[in-house]
């Protein structure tokens, strides 16, 4: 099987975070399709940077191959609302600044309201290529000023071994592509390594809790402990990755119809695994449920390590 990764991307120099990072890529360009969302449960001795080596893989199949397709960005303009708050630059030369999206102009042009100074002036965009060039703030903050955004050495960079423009398109939206689940501390102090020079695995993940404000994010992070007071990202069926028992209990009902990666560990208490087995065994009964034998297959052409186990399906939600 041709090899999906990188080699910029072994951060650690071993097979099995090679396994992980090319199960997260498949994982993400298989996660839906008409037999239902794909499911995989995971055990292994230990999850010791598992959940960063899959979301570098589902980080990777991102880059590598989603963006706004340009037949729907007109349609994805008209969708953004009057009033919200958005960052614009005319290329990809020069910074980015704060806008008020006004609206869509009588001959179909978005149409860019102004802030502090220049508040009150209209920026229409007639050229269709500057369209990909907004982008939905993630903060709705009410500046009172227009705001200058810095340029970014991480996307920098990821410009450079990706399509800068479809990596562009891919912040655009204002909400993250995929989820991680799990102890914070820990995949905050890990998102930290160096992929290379001046570009840490953070900058290649984009996770939105570990950034600014107005961060240019494809990714989230909540907490295992599960206080998270706005679990927004939940409701529109984004992959996730659960990482242990404890985090899996915390969020079952909120990612039972997301497409899901679940990594229990041998080294968990084992009340709070078999808590967790039994909720899974909960969704194989009830749910209407397919093997996936084609995902299976993919996964055994890769260079498996010898002491995990590996469960998957396919569940089909109303």
């Amino acid at each position: 099987m041709n090899k999906n990764i990188p080699n910029f991307l072994k951060v650690i120099n071993e097979d099995w975070f090679e396994f992980f990072c090319e199960l997260g890529f498949l994982f993400y360009q298989n996660s839906s399709s008409e037999e239902g969302k794909l499911n995989i449960v995971l055990n292994v001795p230990s999850s010791n940077k598992i959940i960063i080596a899959l979301a570098m893989g589902i980080a990777h199949a991102i880059y590598s191959t989603r963006a706004i397709e340009k037949a729907d960005f007109s349609n994805w303009i008209s969708k953004i609302k009057p009033g919200t708050l958005v960052f614009y630059s005319p290329s990809e030369n020069t910074s980015e600044k704060s806008y008020i999206f006004d609206g869509i102009s009588d001959l179909g042009y978005p149409t860019l309201k102004g802030m502090g100074i220049n508040k009150g002036m209209i920026t229409t965009l007639s050229k269709k290529e500057t369209w990909k060039n907004i982008r939905i703030a993630p903060e709705q903050n009410k500046y009172k000023r227009q705001r200058t955004l810095t340029s970014d050495i991480g996307i920098d960079k990821i410009n450079e071994k990706y399509d800068a423009d479809s990596v562009r398109q891919l912040f655009n939206l204002g909400s993250p592509y995929f989820l991680l689940i799990g102890n914070e501390n820990n995949i905050r102090e890990d998102t930290q390594k160096k992929v290379d020079e001046d570009f840490t695995i953070q900058d290649f993940l984009r996770i939105k809790k570990f950034g600014g404000r107005q961060y240019s994010f494809i990714s989230e992070c909540y907490s295992s402990n599960g206080d998270e007071e706005n679990i927004y990202a939940l409701g529109n069926g984004i992959p996730v990755v659960v990482e242990g028992a404890n985090s899996f209990l915390r969020y079952y009902q909120d990612i039972k119809i997301n497409p899901k990666v679940i990594v229990l560990t041998r080294s968990s208490p084992l009340d709070t695994t078999l808590d967790a087995l039994e909720k899974i065994e909960h969704l194989l009964l009830t749910g209407e449920i397919n093997g996936d034998e084609e995902f299976l297959q993919k996964i055994s052409l890769i260079n498996v390590p010898s002491n995990i186990e590996i469960l998957c399906w396919r569940e089909k939600n109303e």
